[in-house]
């Protein structure tokens, strides 16, 4: 914690004539990275709405991402010369200055405006009116992104025209293509089994049939089969992943 940012949060705090700390002035300011499943999400709409300031956790502004809130409001710069009553209104109406935030689940990150929504908390204002980007949480996707990282895969989730995801299996690349081929995979996945013609197979080479980083493009079932060594040599814990 910043102490030279700390105390000027304070000052600013005395300044609004705030004397008493709450708890969540001293929560982490979150970046919607911190989201655990932020490739789950998808843009669902825009709207204009009347909102609590207590439902922001975040922003997307990285300066700010990881401080606390009073080290926030400590750090926001042009804050002497505001007009309080006049930022106050601008914060609670729509105006020509755009204040605008993220919604996932029923979490909101600053986008634009870090400097009025951050006072709206700490002036404890009932309700700002903001633009809402709202993105809801794809329920297929989740669930796929939940077993595989069961399984220990670290995958990320590319749109496109032909989505896929995306994943290493020690220095192998893959490419899935399909929400239910990757589900296809994943049973694939959980019914291999180490079989002794595999062991002597594995054993007889010690390396595996592939090249360093090679990226393997899954687009049937039947791609399953290319790379079933290195998946159970994944699977379990044979030396070369160690």
């Amino acid at each position: 914690m910043d102490n030279d940012i700390l105390n000027n949060g304070i000052k600013r705090l005395r300044h609004f004539g705030i004397v008493e700390f709450k708890n969540w002035y001293f929560e982490p300011v979150l970046s919607m990275m911190d989201i655990e499943y932020l490739k789950c999400f998808d843009f669902y709409q825009i709207n204009t709405l009347d909102i609590s300031p207590e439902v922001i956790v975040g922003t997307g502004h990285s300066d700010y991402n990881h401080r606390t809130w009073i080290e926030m409001l400590g750090s926001l710069k042009r804050f002497l010369d505001i007009d309080l009553d006049e930022t106050i209104y601008n914060i609670r109406h729509q105006s020509y200055k755009i204040k605008s935030v993220s919604k996932y689940g029923n979490d909101y990150f600053i986008e634009q405006a870090n400097h009025r929504l951050c006072l709206s908390k700490f002036l404890g204002l009932d309700q700002v009116n903001v633009s809402v980007t709202e993105h809801i949480l794809n329920e297929e996707r989740y669930r796929i992104c939940n077993k595989l990282k069961k399984h220990g895969f670290d995958a990320r989730y590319l749109q496109g025209e032909d989505p896929y995801w995306d994943f290493s299996i020690g220095d192998m690349m893959l490419e899935i293509y399909g929400s239910q081929l990757t589900e296809s995979f994943i049973d694939y996945y959980e019914s291999l089994s180490l079989q002794p013609k595999d062991y002597r197979k594995y054993r007889r080479s010690n390396n595996l049939p592939t090249n360093p980083y090679q990226k393997h493009k899954i687009i049937s079932a039947r791609d399953f089969e290319n790379v079933r060594m290195q998946l159970l040599a994944f699977k379990h814990n044979l030396p070369i992943y160690k």
